[in-house]
């Protein structure tokens, strides 16, 4: 005998199931509207951490124009400029600044915004038997830029007077620990490609999450290893040798720390340097307590809007770059490096 079911237990099979695809449909139309929105920018407007497809797509546009200027240098340098060996006719002194993306201009619309380039301008203009030399590679820490030296020691340094060498926080990488980061080549349920712009949004989250909770992954965990004892007693060494090097060659020089936000981890890292620094008589200018005094008040949401190249690069935007140049024009002045 077949048991029938009461038509109240279908009815209720029927609303739950009724109740689960509504609750889908609006979940679905949720996603599809908060990804709407967010593609038309809104975030970039309230500092939200995801990267808008519009600034991707400019950075990628200045990425471009930078490399191919970069393509014509015989060093890679993002500079039109090629100078010889020696000192042309007119020209009584040379300076050169060393650096790493900071230099070459990494996420700047225009390169004339670089703070090597704005020191050059200012310096070159008032002084025109001065010539400033930009040596800057993506990715240089300072083993790197000793290396380049070391390289055109056959080329006499190209006859520079005086050397200025920009300071981040990565430059003490001696090449011993690989940076590690999630990769991103699995698309969970199709997200990148039905919710492209919340999938980007998404991503920012889950890696800070991973980064915060696993030491070996992340930029910052990577970075806390060039600060360990061991790596700053090798950094130790590498300094001396780029002095005795420099001094070898009667080369002047100075670092300058370069903060591109006034986040108080640049004042932890730069502690252990100036440390360093002092211990070995090398010379410096700490711009942080400027940065801090100058942009302390602009809020952390804000950062990439008004300090970063633009808000998909975090180097240094022209606020910033201003600041390093015309610091930098200053101790240059003190040091009584120009004629």
């Amino acid at each position: 005998m077949t048991r029938k079911f009461p038509q109240s237990v279908f009815k209720k099979v029927r609303s739950i199931l009724l109740n689960i695809s509504l609750l889908v449909v609006t979940i679905v139309l949720v996603l599809v509207g908060v990804d709407y929105v967010l593609s038309k920018g809104v975030a970039n407007e309230v500092g939200l951490p995801w990267e808008a497809s519009r600034a991707t797509e400019l950075n990628k546009e200045y990425m471009a124009r930078h490399v191919a200027v970069a393509a014509k240098n015989p060093y890679k340098f993002n500079s039109p400029d090629v100078y010889a060996p020696e000192k042309p006719e007119g020209v009584s002194k040379r300076i050169a600044v060393l650096g790493d993306s900071f230099i070459w201009g990494d996420g700047l619309p225009d390169a004339e915004m670089i703070w090597s380039r704005r020191l050059k301008r200012r310096i070159e203009k008032s002084y025109p038997e001065v010539q400033v030399l930009e040596w800057g590679l993506c990715g240089w820490s300072t083993r790197d830029q000793l290396r380049f030296l070391k390289s055109i020691e056959p080329q006499h340094v190209y006859d520079i007077d005086y050397l200025v060498i920009g300071f981040v926080t990565n430059d003490p990488d001696m090449g011993d620990k690989e940076q590690k980061y999630i990769k991103w080549d699995a698309c969970p349920l199709y997200l990148c490609k039905w919710l492209p712009t919340l999938y980007r949004w998404i991503q920012p989250y889950v890696e800070r999450y991973v980064y915060e909770n696993f030491s070996d992954y992340g930029y910052a965990n990577w970075e806390n290893h060039l600060y360990s004892p061991q790596n700053l007693e090798n950094y130790r060494r590498l300094l001396l040798d780029l002095k005795e090097f420099l001094d070898s060659k009667n080369i002047p020089f100075f670092f300058v720390f370069t903060p591109n936000t006034p986040n108080n981890r640049f004042a932890e890292l730069y502690k252990p340097i100036r440390e360093l620094f002092d211990s070995l008589g090398i010379g410096y200018i700490d711009l942080y307590p400027v940065v801090v005094e100058k942009f302390g008040d602009v809020p952390r949401s804000q950062w990439p809007q008004k300090l970063y190249a633009n808000p998909v690069n975090g180097h240094p935007g022209p606020a910033l770059t201003s600041v390093y140049a015309d610091e930098t024009y200053a101790h240059i002045q003190e040091l009584k490096w120009l004629p």
